[in-house]
């Protein structure tokens, strides 16, 4: 794993270098997530030969949490960062709330030539949930009941969300939840109240619709329907490869 600092914070990525290859494809996990949702990527032989770049956000994974509330604004600065000196083509994957980070870096990157979002943004999370992390006063404890919550079902969706929540820091848990259901959701009640639907959060998240139109006037190819990533592995990197030949 290599490290970037700067001031704005630190970022811990993988990173696997291909001279045959024109792309550069970034994965983007999402909320209480990390780096390891893409384990498999690297083995997985429809990527051989891409040159991937896998980052922990801020706060998750081994990269340390900000000392500021901004996590969403300053992990697409920090990301910019790292991804600026890159010549190559990105493709820019993401997951979650990482799609709305991927978006967002699209209109920063001028050598992006990609897109790809799953889930985004925060299918997987119910609004009472995210309202309830926001909200609460011990953020550990709400992590806590979720593990135990996740530990007592059998399937592996919820195996896959209790590794990534076993991951979390809890400060970057509430900090990101804030700023979710800020960007993302309604006025102060209906936070509160956890009423924000998935339809009202995509329509009133203004800036990933800004960047989607960026996306659009620049012609960038973009995919929204894979295979679910934690389900079929497999077919989702297959379905990747095949956009990515498009180049």
């Amino acid at each position: 794993m290599r490290r970037l600092s700067t001031h704005r914070g630190r970022l811990v990525y993988g990173i696997r270098d291909s001279a045959a290859s024109r792309l550069c494809i970034v994965l983007l996990h999402g909320f209480a997530s990390s780096s390891r949702a893409f384990e498999p990527a690297w083995s997985e032989a429809a990527l051989d030969g891409c040159e991937l770049l896998v980052p922990d956000l801020p706060g998750f994974g081994a990269s340390p949490a900000l000392a500021e509330e901004a996590i969403l604004e300053t992990s697409c600065s920090l990301l910019t960062e790292l991804l600026a000196p890159i010549e190559k083509r990105l493709v820019l994957v993401g997951t979650g709330s990482g799609g709305n980070l991927a978006f967002d870096l699209a209109a920063r990157l001028p050598q992006t030539w990609g897109l790809v979002s799953l889930d985004t943004p925060l299918r997987s999370l119910d609004a009472e949930e995210l309202a309830e992390a926001a909200l609460c006063d011990d953020i550990g404890a709400w992590l806590r009941e979720r593990i135990r919550t996740l530990s007592a079902q059998q399937t592996p969706q919820a195996r896959q969300q209790l590794g990534m929540l076993l991951q979390a820091d809890p400060r970057s848990c509430r900090q990101l939840a804030r700023e979710l259901l800020v960007r993302l959701g309604g006025d102060e009640a209906a936070r509160l109240a956890g009423l924000a639907c998935r339809r009202a959060w995509w329509q009133s998240c203004a800036s990933l619709e800004a960047s989607r139109e960026a996306a659009q006037e620049r012609d960038i190819p973009t995919l929204e329907a894979l295979p679910a990533l934690d389900v079929e592995p497999a077919a989702f990197y297959a379905q990747l490869r095949e956009f990515c030949a498009q180049e």
